[in-house]
């Protein structure tokens, strides 16, 4: 198909996605346009959660993935997204049980060690947020200007606008709803393009597509350990992180039915798994044939515009589209959240305002010249930082506020940049020292604080 016919069946898809949404009932409290009342279904949840989570990463990564680095490069990124969720279960009940009518973790942290903390939380919680809508927009982008020739920079502030305009004004609801619609496009795309895409090859070729072209990776050699280092620590720590530091996960947990959180969560992963693994079919499919990529990160678009009709990329795009509204709109709803811990008595436009304020730097940011890869790995990263912090809060594990603030402050000043400066430099030993950095520096120097504290303490009352 023409840029032009794929940019008039861009318009009409958004004109559908916003006639749906026409249909939501419009909140009129706090409790219904953040949380739905807290009556979402486990299965309507569990949609929600996999849609969202379904992001460019799942799309574009786990291709790329299979491409480069073969089964091995798709499992370390798999398997922590699929685990993450199961490993979540116990702490998503914990904290909706100590927190019933609650709305976001920054507001949970604060009622158990106060505002210092609370503020740590929120600045980590907003830059999670900014960055995955970045994510989203920069992954959108390239395939909307690859689709219909509109510049890229105008693309991220069309799809930026187009988001904001279907998420501001009917909150949670607008997510849960629209995210069965995005789901059923994304499956449905996938169940015609990859049964085409196999057809190019046979099966035997296709099994030598499993290596990857670099063809000489497994889990566990040489160039495996290498893999694991720079891409597989660091992701699954990003990801197995995720959900403890995300707060589109919280306002879900505080949007289902209370007692169908584990369900939704099960649900959930299974669902989000079939994407990756349809995905990296293509990916596999581009290996077999010794396919040259001119830009790997989206090796599975170049694919069907190079051996499918030209309908089947239109079909793709849509695909994309799918996930990046139903992810970026997530994001709105999250940051919105937030709002609460801001302001003591926040007005819906006050939720509004802020989903307008993060629209606008995203759009911006997503200009930065950085890889879809890049973006992803800062994101996991800065994620994990508070993830220490937060299971041992969960586990009921005594720690001082001083503890928490100073935990979280040193793996955003320490491990962080040290996880960037090793990117950056390709230097693989301070890559995976900044990864473990982010995840385990804020929980150690925790217990070590609260330690000093304590012995002051008891020094101070002889």
């Amino acid at each position: 198909m023409s840029m032009i016919t794929n940019s008039i069946i861009l318009f009409l898809y958004f004109i559908a996605i916003l006639f749906a949404v026409s249909f939501i009932t419009k909140p009129k409290t706090q409790e219904d346009y953040l949380t739905a009342n807290r009556s979402v279904s486990a299965t309507r949840m569990a949609i929600s959660i996999a849609t969202t989570w379904i992001w460019a990463p799942a799309i574009f990564v786990s291709a790329e993935q299979a491409y480069t680095n073969g089964y091995a490069g798709l499992l370390w990124f798999l398997v922590p997204n699929v685990l993450c969720l199961f490993l979540f279960i116990p702490f998503a009940i914990r904290i909706r049980n100590k927190m019933p009518y609650g709305y976001t973790l920054s507001e949970f942290m604060n009622k158990t060690y106060g505002k210092r903390v609370k503020n740590i939380y929120l600045f980590q919680l907003s830059a999670l947020a900014l960055l995955s809508t970045v994510v989203q927009l920069v992954a959108g982008g390239k395939i909307v200007a690859v689709m219909t020739g509109i510049p890229f920079w105008i693309t991220t502030i069309i799809l930026g606008l187009i988001a904001l305009f279907y998420s501001i004004g009917k909150g949670i609801r607008t997510s849960v709803s629209t995210d069965f619609i995005q789901l059923v496009m994304i499956l449905g795309t996938l169940f015609i393009l990859v049964p085409m895409s196999t057809d190019l090859v046979s099966f035997e070729t296709l099994k030598q597509g499993f290596k990857g072209i670099n063809n000489d990776i497994t889990l566990f050699n040489e160039n495996g350990i290498t893999l694991m280092l720079t891409f597989g620590i660091p992701t699954m720590i990003g990801l197995l992180s995720g959900p403890f530091g995300d707060q589109n996960f919280y306002q879900r947990i505080f949007s289902v039915k209370r007692n169908q959180i584990k369900r939704s969560l099960i649900l959930a992963a299974f669902i989000f798994a079939t994407v990756p693994i349809l995905m990296s079919t293509l990916g596999f499919v581009a290996s077999s044939i010794n396919f040259e990529a001119q830009d790997k990160s989206i090796v599975n678009l170049e694919l069907i515009n190079t051996f499918m009709p030209s309908w089947a990329g239109t079909l793709f795009m849509l695909i994309v589209l799918s996930v990046l509204l139903s992810t970026v709109n997530s994001n709105l709803n999250s940051f919105s959240s937030l709002v609460v811990d801001i302001k003591k008595k926040p007005k819906i436009k006050d939720f509004k305002l802020s989903m307008v304020l993060l629209t606008i730097i995203s759009i911006i940011l997503s200009n930065i010249p950085l890889t879809i890869i890049d973006f992803f790995l800062i994101y996991g990263t800065l994620r994990a930082t508070t993830f220490s912090t937060t299971v041992l809060t969960l586990l009921n594990v005594r720690i001082h506020e001083s503890g928490v603030f100073y935990g979280i402050l040193t793996s955003l000043l320490v491990g962080l940049p040290t996880f960037i400066y090793g990117k950056v430099n390709n230097i693989t030993s301070i890559i995976i020292t900044g990864s473990l950095g982010a995840l385990l520096l804020s929980g150690i120097v925790a217990l070590i604080v609260t330690y000093l504290v304590d012995l002051k303490i008891a020094r101070n009352s002889k």
